[in-house]
């Protein structure tokens, strides 16, 4: 299309009368916005370098492939979404199959999903060559186009990640991009009661489009949805925000004494989880491995003090600590919570108004984010897992030896959230995660050197 767009390519109104129809009209000058599946396909042409693509503006765009379906050698997609991968989104996506295909036609295109399940490797999740193919940010150009990201802080299909590390690979490259990160999940922004995004985003158009002496310099680098007053958009010169606070210490009862170990006890069959009712289920699983007193075994809690003020925290969490394990194999699971008992933002949406897109276009309902009708104990701040056979990198896996201690840096997914005074952080380190991991049987035995356990804001 942009080839076409740009006078290098021809176009028919169909494939059977060779009426020929030219872009005369166009200036050459092209932007690509939309979400989800539309947002990936922007970052992937800013990735190939198309002359004539000017700007980009994905909503809840992918920019690497392996982080979306895989993590740390584990297959991990979209959170509640286990047993998705890439060649069912192939086979789904195959739009040319709903019009008909012949039977060579046909045969070529298994040839190629074939190829796909064949070099995915579910089983092994590594890191490959043909994953690193589809990871875009590994592929920009030296001077790629600007990008204008929006992204959803609490969406776990596209995960936060996907646009922070594309924002942090275009700043790397000198070239220009404003991140917005909302409260949302997998949604829009556009229709986000009183956010000043439309209006960034039209200008930003009008300067790459149109005019360059639109000004933009006003647009900011970062701009975040404020969690406590929803109708507040913080401008920050980077992501994480400057005035977010480091981590405060996390402790065990037994984290002073040098060599004090935990042991989690890693089998889903003896949680509150349900194989055979897993949505049921997932609730309470939750309030389990968050809230149960005493701990449960199949996971270890360290606690921050109850906070004496009011504190922002953001940034990308990475939890280091020494394990030892009783199986060649195991999942590592983290996951960051607030605990403290208050009504919540939530990312359920209600109508507000409504909203007039453009001169002759619809009107469309606005939206704001709402609140929890009662109080909740806790939120889940950041997650992130690990095949515990991937301790060096996602493409070296090594047999887990027993008794053998082995080192571990886990990143969790960025958040951006202001926890209120007396409320406490915890950190818990687990095994089997049902609402993004696969669920082996059995148990298998984690040992942790609750003393090596760090956490830190990156």
């Amino acid at each position: 299309m942009i080839d076409w767009l740009n006078g290098r390519a021809r176009a028919f109104t169909n494939p059977a009368d060779g009426i020929e129809v030219r872009a005369d009209w166009a200036s050459g000058k092209v932007a690509m916005t939309g979400k989800s599946y539309l947002g990936t396909m922007c970052v992937a042409l800013a990735a190939a370098g198309v002359d004539g693509l000017e700007t980009i503006l994905p909503v809840a765009g992918i920019s690497d492939w392996y982080r979306y379906y895989r993590c740390n050698g584990l297959a991990c997609p979209a959170l509640g979404w286990q047993g998705d991968d890439i060649d069912l989104l192939a086979a789904f996506c195959f739009s040319r199959e709903r019009d008909g295909l012949d039977a060579g036609a046909r045969r070529r295109y298994q040839v190629h999903l074939d190829a796909i399940r064949a070099h995915m490797d579910r089983e092994g999740g590594a890191y490959n060559r043909w994953w690193h193919e589809r990871n875009y940010l590994a592929h920009l150009p030296e001077h790629p186009c600007p990008a204008f990201i929006m992204q959803g802080l609490n969406d776990m299909n596209v995960k936060p990640s996907q646009a922070v590390r594309l924002r942090d690979a275009l700043h790397g490259r000198g070239t220009r991009s404003c991140l917005v990160l909302h409260r949302g999940d997998h949604c829009y922004t556009h229709d986000l009661e009183g956010n000043p995004v439309n209006g960034y985003a039209h200008r930003w158009l009008d300067h790459y489009l149109v005019d360059r002496s639109t000004d933009i310099a006003d647009i900011p680098s970062v701009l975040i949805q404020d969690d406590l007053d929803p109708g507040v958009w913080r401008e920050e010169p980077s992501f994480p925000a400057p005035d977010a606070r480091p981590l405060p210490e996390f402790a065990r009862a037994d984290r002073t004494q040098r060599d004090a170990c935990g042991v989690i006890a890693d089998d889903v069959d003896a949680t509150a989880f349900r194989r055979d009712a897993p949505e049921d289920s997932i609730g309470p699983w939750r309030d389990e491995l968050i809230l149960a007193d005493p701990e449960p075994r199949h996971c270890l809690r360290f606690d921050t003090a109850p906070l004496t003020a009011t504190t922002r925290f953001g940034g990308t969490p990475v939890v280091r600590f020494a394990a030892s394990f009783d199986a060649p194999a195991a999942i590592l699971s983290v996951m960051l919570v607030d605990i403290g008992s208050h009504r919540r933002l939530t990312t359920a949406q209600v109508s507000t108004g409504s909203l007039v897109c453009g001169l002759d276009g619809p009107t469309i309902p606005t939206k704001r984010f709402a609140v929890e009708r009662e109080t909740s104990a806790y939120r889940i701040l950041s997650r992130g897992w690990m095949d515990a056979r991937n301790a060096e990198a996602p493409w070296a896996r090594r047999r887990l030896e027993p008794d053998a201690w082995h080192r571990y840096a886990i990143a969790m997914e960025p958040f951006d959230q202001t926890v209120t005074a007396g409320d406490r952080l915890r950190l818990i380190i687990f095994g089997t995660d049902p609402e993004a991991t696969t669920k082996p049987r059995g148990q298998r035995l984690i040992t942790i050197n609750t003393a090596s356990v760090t956490l830190e804001l990156g």
